[in-house]
């Protein structure tokens, strides 16, 4: 069976000079060997850290970033197959 992949954002309202942490999990099916890949409509301005095998993509909110919105899906790859993008997660950087 593919496996299903599930997105969650820790703050999907940042401020400036805040981190966003995007967490890619295995939903169902079996999650030997996963590696996790994250797509954005557009990159952040630090860009994103992305830790493939740990299914973890972070930011640094830059003053770029502010008044964009950024929507992230992500993706697993298994023994099984690659799995359909995740339901996307928007996060809208707001200065303040």
């Amino acid at each position: 069976t593919l496996p299903v992949a599930t997105l969650s954002v820790t703050n999907p309202t940042p401020q400036l000079n805040e981190e966003v942490s995007l967490t890619c999990r295995v939903a169902s099916g079996d999650d030997a060997g996963a590696l996790f890949d994250f797509n954005a409509n557009q990159q952040p301005g630090t860009g994103l850290n992305i830790s493939r095998s740990a299914g973890l993509a972070t930011f640094i909110v830059s003053e770029s970033d502010v008044g964009s919105s950024f929507s992230f899906t992500c993706s697993v790859t298994t023994d099984a197959g690659e799995s359909e993008a995740s339901s996307p997660r928007l996060v809208t950087p707001s200065g303040s």
